[in-house]
């Protein structure tokens, strides 16, 4: 049978950002992905070839199963049984604990992909639960979004360099390998002059290509090295002052909070030299306007996920550089 050629997008991001695939079909089965030939958003990250195992894996689950044995060591006694038999065992056991212990007792929960989401929220409504999760709220972008709202007053995780832009800030992302297209605009950035500051605990290829000070903190400590970094832009008046004055709401507050993050003090917290912390904020200084890169989960995954966030967005307004080209 002869081969063909199909195209299509990939949706492991939930189709943002629309990142272009050709598909090679021979009898009936996808045997390549590659890029889509001039599409924008190109070339692709590893989620997008992963699209072949998640559809041909031997151990993809394809119909119900149901558990015949106890739970605990040992074979646990998997039969394949129909959907219709599957779907009446969700709903007797669903209604066994509303009578038993009340609607509150069940959480409903929708993980990837999204599309579920509206249906799984009226299942809830109607059942009478008010516990309705998604991965968002728990492991993915939801947390840094709260940050952002509460902090700038609509979401953004920062955008990459322009024509005018003197610095980037990448923060706790790793475009080189999850978002490729990207990663070239950013090389192209360098190779025009653009500084880096790269944040991350490894030593990943973004931070190797990119980076002109690479910050590598010790994991969940990003809210202590951002305020350590403000302690600096304020000490040595580094920071925007007309903008402070005029839009950030509780400035002397937070002048007052930061004098505790010293960069002595919080290099002992994040393992990050103390003149490496003041050479980051006099680089942000002397090379605006800046822009920057955040991660939708990387740096909310701990106790303190919003705040910690939130004191990075505090970072980037202190330069004033919001709502100005570049």
């Amino acid at each position: 049978m002869e081969e063909t050629y199909h195209y299509t997008f990939c949706d492991a991001c939930n189709q943002v950002p629309m990142c272009g695939v050709r598909f090679q079909v021979k009898e009936g089965i996808i045997v390549k992905i590659e890029n889509w030939p001039n599409f924008p958003n190109s070339p692709l990250c590893s989620k997008a070839y992963a699209m072949l195992q998640r559809q041909y894996h031997p151990q993809r689950l394809l119909y119900p199963l149901k558990r015949t044995k106890p739970k605990g060591p040992g074979d646990p006694g998997w039969i394949r049984i129909s959907w219709d038999e599957a779907y009446e065992i969700i709903v007797s056991k669903l209604k066994e604990v509303r009578e038993k212990y009340g609607p509150e007792a069940v959480v409903f929960y929708v993980g990837d992909p999204k599309e579920p989401r509206a249906a799984v929220q009226r299942l809830c409504y109607t059942y009478g639960s008010p516990n309705y999760a998604t991965e968002s709220s728990t492991t993915c972008r939801r947390a840094a979004q709260l940050a952002e709202l509460l902090t700038y007053g609509f979401p953004t995780l920062g955008n990459p360099p322009t024509p005018e832009t003197k610095l980037c800030v990448v923060w706790g992302t790793n475009p080189a390998w999850s978002r490729p297209f990207i990663m070239a605009k950013l090389l192209d950035a360098k190779k025009r002059g653009v500084k880096f500051i790269v944040v991350d605990p490894r030593r990943t290829p973004t931070a190797e290509k990119l980076a002109d000070v690479h910050l590598q903190l010790r994991p969940a400590t990003d809210g202590a090295l951002a305020l350590a970094v403000i302690h600096v832009m304020i000490r040595d008046g580094l920071y925007d002052k007309e903008f402070a004055d005029k839009w950030i709401y509780g400035f002397d507050k937070l002048k007052k909070y930061v004098e505790n993050f010293t960069p002595e003090k919080v290099e002992k917290i994040t393992w990050i030299p103390a003149d490496n912390i003041a050479k980051a904020a006099h680089l942000i200084a002397s090379h605006l306007p800046v822009t920057f890169l955040l991660s939708p989960a990387g740096t909310t995954h701990n106790r303190n996920g919003v705040q910690n966030h939130r004191a990075i967005l505090t970072l980037i307004a202190l330069t004033g550089c919001i709502d100005v080209p570049g």
